[in-house]
């Protein structure tokens, strides 16, 4: 492989080349396969040119003296000229550049670029352009990171919390969302996910299509339909939603469904920025579906939920610190 490489670079340089040649060889060279062979094979032909100056420059001189009466006198070969010697005299100036624009390309690919973390406190909500156009919008208590440059041949963010995603389309270059264990892989679509909780992660599609993998296995995701990944069991559940449940955060709007009132809580202590301790054992197997509007205080929510599961009360210990009482106990 290594001599069939360097016959290839040498013979480039040593013999006449069309267009479509030339630009075939860059395509060839700087792709990252074998790279240190066709560097070292540069390398070769540049000792090689360099014991060889002397004529190289005698050549190249009759070779321009040529190329100047062709262009002159004879408008019918002004198209035909050779270019092995002119190649060769090219190779000894420009090797050292190819040389150096090969590793400056090398180095481009493989720096590490600076990433930039993105978050947002409790009770808040934050939008964001990425470098690819793509925009997201953070939910209260997320964070986002994510290359201040996209190289590569995907487009990876990395999410804590709750974002909702309107993908650049680019079917070059796909976009992925890792998610504790999972990639979410998109080309230009618009879903949202849900990574709260560390043992839940739901990913609700509106637009086009997405792909959601973890280690053992897929699942392709439809329009209007969220899939719940739960981490212990290693399993997708997909099921039909209406995108406007899973979206109510980005109006303002809480919305839970089928949820405990441990992760009821959750998204209240978010939504207001304040704690909320629980004073005895809440039953977690019981499911919740409430409705918050945007309007509706912190006080009209604990009543609502006081009177729909009718076993807990509430007192605070000051404005940014509720306690949950559970009566049963």
């Amino acid at each position: 492989m290594k001599k069939n490489i360097q016959d290839a670079v040498a013979d480039f340089f040593l013999k006449d080349r069309t267009l479509r040649e030339v630009n075939s060889f860059w395509h060839f060279f700087l792709h990252p396969k074998n790279r240190d062979a066709k560097e070292q094979a540069l390398f070769t032909i540049w000792n090689q040119i360099e014991d060889h100056r002397p004529g190289m420059e005698k050549d190249a001189d009759r070779a321009l003296t040529k190329l100047k009466h062709n262009l002159t006198n004879n408008k019918h070969t002004r198209y035909a000229l050779s270019f092995r010697i002119i190649w060769k005299y090219a190779a000894f100036l420009l090797l050292p550049i190819l040389l150096f624009a090969t590793a400056w390309e090398y180095a481009i690919r493989t720096k590490q670029v600076e990433t930039v973390v993105l978050s947002t406190s409790n009770a808040m909500t934050k939008s964001v352009t990425l470098p690819d156009g793509t925009t997201v919008m953070l939910n209260a208590g997320s964070s986002l990171t994510y290359p201040k440059t996209f190289l590569g041949d995907d487009r990876e963010v990395t999410l804590s919390g709750e974002a909702n995603f309107s993908i650049f389309p680019d079917k070059e270059k796909p976009f992925v969302v890792k998610v504790s264990n999972l990639r979410i892989k998109a080309l230009g679509t618009k879903f949202n996910v849900n990574a709260y909780a560390a043992s839940k992660i739901v990913t609700t599609l509106e637009e086009g299509s997405i792909q959601i993998a973890n280690d053992r296995e897929s699942i392709i995701v439809k329009p209007n339909e969220q899939v719940t990944y739960l981490p212990g069991n290693h399993g997708f559940e997909a099921t039909p939603i209406d995108v406007s449940v899973a979206t109510a955060w980005m109006k303002g709007d809480l919305i839970f469904e089928e949820t405990s009132l441990s992760e009821i809580f959750a998204g209240i202590e978010r939504y207001h920025d304040l704690t909320i301790e629980v004073e005895g054992v809440l039953d977690d197997k019981i499911k919740y579906s409430v409705k918050y509007n945007k309007s509706e205080t912190l006080v009209q929510k604990l009543e609502v939920l006081c009177h729909m599961t009718g076993y807990i009360s509430y007192f605070f210990e000051d404005e940014k610190h509720v306690v949950i009482v559970n009566k049963k106990r």
